[in-house]
């Protein structure tokens, strides 16, 4: 009875506390507790042919679909980081290229922004969902850049006869 409790008391301080715990009982019986670097490591317990046992405590935690969304939540920073890229992109492109409206860079910045903070508020959204809403974006922006393409063309030259 005396060795349980002792088993239970040094896997409940190893548990919640990091490092190492040895006891040597009067028999000879020698016990070394630690606790593992990664606490989501399994528990270990080894009893050695000397009579010397080892115990490792841990926990594995189970991973659910928001942890593994979580872990791969740079792929939306990413995307809003190169979608902003782009906004950036289409303001400087507009001293080049008349044809393409300030909204279009703007609304482009705004759109990878909202792609970041919403990767940060819900990261249980697959980082594919995320690239069709930036091609939704992306058509949204475009039939404007037709349309000011088309007005420019159709519209005459001032003082042209």
């Amino acid at each position: 009875m005396r060795a349980i409790t002792l088993i239970a008391v040094a896997l409940l301080l190893a548990a919640c506390t990091r490092g190492l715990i040895d006891y040597s009982a009067p028999g000879g019986e020698r016990w070394r507790i630690s606790s593992p670097s990664d606490p989501t490591k399994p528990a270990t317990f080894v009893r050695s042919p000397d009579g010397t046992v080892s115990i490792s405590t841990g926990a594995q935690q189970e991973q659910t679909p928001a942890m593994i969304a979580a872990g791969k939540a740079w792929y939306s920073y990413a995307i809003g980081a190169l979608v902003i890229l782009a906004g950036v992109g289409l303001l400087v492109g507009k001293a080049f290229f008349p044809l393409i409206p300030t909204s279009a860079g703007t609304y482009t910045m705004l759109a990878g922004g909202a792609v970041i903070v919403l990767a940060t508020v819900s990261v249980s959204i697959p980082w594919w969902a995320w690239l069709i809403a930036a091609g939704a974006g992306a058509a949204i922006i475009l039939p404007g850049v037709w349309a000011n393409k088309k007005s420019q063309t159709a519209a005459p030259a001032a003082g042209a006869t």
